[in-house]
């Protein structure tokens, strides 16, 4: 039998929940919509279309699963589509996903919505993703997004006018030894903070040959 005081905090706790919720509604933490807003470039209607080299992989992809886990293949199925779409996952892509994979719509959109590494807003060409957590900022990481703003004209979450960049801050990458670093679209960069420093005294020539290079790891 529940205590007479273990009752009376239960009773508290569920009497703040909605209070301690429509509080903090607005300051959730992550710039994406959890839930799908559509827009001109992303709604049913938009077209997309798996290239047949696309779907070759996916076929590769799916001879390592037993047929009747094709979901298995989900999130490397979603992420050549996002590839194929320049680096933008839009509904029509998870759709098809959902289609080649045998999977309820639903239970793709699960998944896009959960890992962070899928746009489903549209980015710049070059997605600059600052790692913030405790190893890079002491090694500079304040500096590297400030040096992004000022080079490219944009603020956090924002892409610049040429649709060139887009910044964004990230938590922990796993390259903790390489602080600081940036993820730029799906490339590591390390040791990021010495080529910035430079390249503010230069007005920028290196930052851009950083964006340029991102193809090569070890520009850097």
């Amino acid at each position: 039998m529940i205590g007479s005081f273990t009752r009376h905090l239960l009773f508290a706790k569920q009497a703040a929940r909605p209070a301690l919720f429509s509080a903090h509604a607005a300051q959730a933490p992550f710039s994406a919509f959890a839930n799908h807003r559509n827009t001109e470039d992303n709604n049913e209607d938009t077209p997309f279309e798996f290239t047949n080299e696309n779907y070759e992989e996916i076929q590769k992809l799916l001879s390592k699963y037993p047929t009747n886990y094709k979901e298995s293949a989900c999130i490397p199925a979603l992420f050549i589509a996002q590839k194929q779409n320049n680096n933008f996952l839009t509904l029509s892509a998870m759709n098809k996903v959902a289609k080649v994979l045998n999977m309820a719509p639903m239970q793709v959109y699960e998944v896009a919505s959960f890992y962070t590494m899928f746009n489903r807003t549209k980015v710049g060409k070059y997605h600059l993703q600052v790692c913030g957590t405790t190893p890079c900022m002491l090694r500079g990481a304040r500096d590297i997004i400030q040096a992004v703003k000022d080079f490219s004209h944009i603020e956090m979450d924002g892409t610049s006018e040429d649709g060139l960049f887009t910044l964004s801050e990230v938590e922990c990458l796993g390259a903790c030894v390489n602080a600081p670093m940036i993820q730029v679209n799906n490339e590591y960069v390390y040791e990021v903070s010495s080529y910035l420093k430079r390249d503010i005294e230069e007005e920028s020539p290196l930052l851009w040959q950083f964006l340029e290079n991102t193809a090569n790891p070890t520009f850097l």
